[in-house]
């Protein structure tokens, strides 16, 4: 499958608003079941996140590579077709990230010592700031 008709596909008609729905909880029950099997199998005497050394900057870090990935996955400049595989990875992508999301979530609440769920649209961008200023 090219690119251009996975945006065409990806254009979801109202009736089928059902399974778009469904998958998005699937995605959150495999991720769910992902952060399960592999805490088992960390085979670690440290929790995991405790590597992740500079805590939300280092998760930080690892969801943006992931973004990275996606992005070239799913690049408009991309000319070969998008394999299975490739859909493998892309839905391996989106599970890790969740997970990843998940461990920086708790981290900041931890952090912070925040308990409100407050969203701001009108966020700073660090990163375009910092790369303004070079």
């Amino acid at each position: 499958m090219k690119i251009a008709d996975l945006i065409r596909k990806s254009a979801i008609p109202r009736d089928q608003v059902p399974m778009f729905e469904q998958y998005r909880a699937e995605a959150f029950l495999r991720a769910q079941a992902v952060y399960k099997e592999r805490s088992v199998g960390y085979n670690l005497d440290h929790p995991p996140y405790e590597e992740m050394v500079y805590g939300p900057v280092s998760l930080a870090s690892e969801v943006y590579k992931r973004m990275r990935r996606l992005a070239a996955l799913l690049s408009p400049l991309r000319e070969d077709a998008i394999r299975k595989a490739d859909i493998n990875r892309i839905l391996d992508i989106c599970i890790d990230t969740m997970n990843y999301l998940t461990w920086l979530y708790a981290i900041i609440k931890i952090a912070s010592g925040s308990d409100g769920h407050k969203t701001s649209d009108d966020s700073p961008n660090y990163l375009e700031e910092h790369l303004d200023a070079e």
